[in-house]
């Protein structure tokens, strides 16, 4: 599961950001009308995420990215990228920036859940609590499939609100287009990073390791290849079920101290 650090000073997101990325990752975007979607494998390095027995969250969490990049790319229609193909650290602003750069139209960050209630159990979708970047369609569609595919339960689409007011708070808020909207924010890291750059992302939890149901589901035979299946056949029609049509180009965000301005023109309907 991710969790976010909200006390970051200026300082720190400067290193953060301006560090080298990954080891090989000059990513450029494509050239062509493919449709490009950032998978984002949780944790790694020293980030291992919740753990059933020896094995870590980001172990499976690679994996099943890995999967769903293999069927994504047989689909012929998405230019597909991974924050991660290694046991790296990478930090949350990274993986934004990462999107950033080849300009992706989602970014899916890939989990396993956790927690101290053993009864809680079943797949959920985490998506932005800005109507913008919500993606409540796509997150459902997910989940509904996931469940079909595994006969893990289905918890649907959730949205987490940061009562802190750190997303709009003054030393953050260098891509905010309305000040209207106070102290509106997302708790997660990832719906919190991509929105400042523009860019559509959610959080799917692939079932609870703490749970003893949906453990061995998660670990039966077949369960991660099913789990790709459904997941990626979801973002398939999510994203070539229509005839896109493209809105005016908007300002993703302004231009700053650290990064070059962007616009973007994305479809009205997906």
């Amino acid at each position: 599961m991710e969790n976010f650090g909200k006390k970051l000073c200026c300082a720190v997101l400067f290193v953060l950001i301006l560090l080298p990325l990954l080891p090989g990752s000059g990513l450029a975007a494509t050239g062509n009308d493919k449709i490009v979607i950032m998978l984002d494998p949780g944790h790694g390095g020293g980030s291992i995420g919740t753990a059933a027995g020896d094995i870590g969250e980001k172990v499976m969490t690679l994996r099943l990215a890995t999967l769903i990049r293999e069927r994504l790319q047989e689909n012929g229609n998405f230019a597909v990228y991974m924050t991660r193909e290694t046991d790296t650290d990478v930090s949350l602003p990274q993986r934004a920036v990462l999107a950033d750069r080849v300009n992706a139209d989602l970014l899916i960050s890939i989990h396993f859940d956790g927690s101290p209630n053993p009864g809680d159990r079943g797949v959920t979708a985490y998506t932005s609590v800005f109507d913008q970047w919500a993606l409540v369609e796509l997150g459902a569609d997910i989940c509904n499939g996931l469940s079909a595919a595994t006969g893990l339960s289905s918890n649907g689409v959730r949205q987490k609100h940061d009562t802190n007011g750190y997303y709009w708070n003054e030393a953050f808020q260098w891509d905010a287009k309305d000040k209207s909207l106070g102290t509106l924010s997302d708790y997660y890291g990832i719906p919190t990073w991509c929105a400042k750059f523009g860019i559509p992302s959610m959080i799917m939890e692939h079932g609870f390791f703490s749970n003893d149901g949906d453990r061995a589901r998660i670990f039966a035979d077949g369960t991660l290849e099913r789990m790709a299946d459904a997941e990626a056949q979801a973002i398939i029609r999510y994203y070539t079920g229509h005839t896109h049509t493209y809105g005016e180009a908007e300002q993703d965000f302004p231009s700053n101290c650290m990064f070059t301005g962007k616009i973007s023109s994305r479809c009205v309907r997906c």
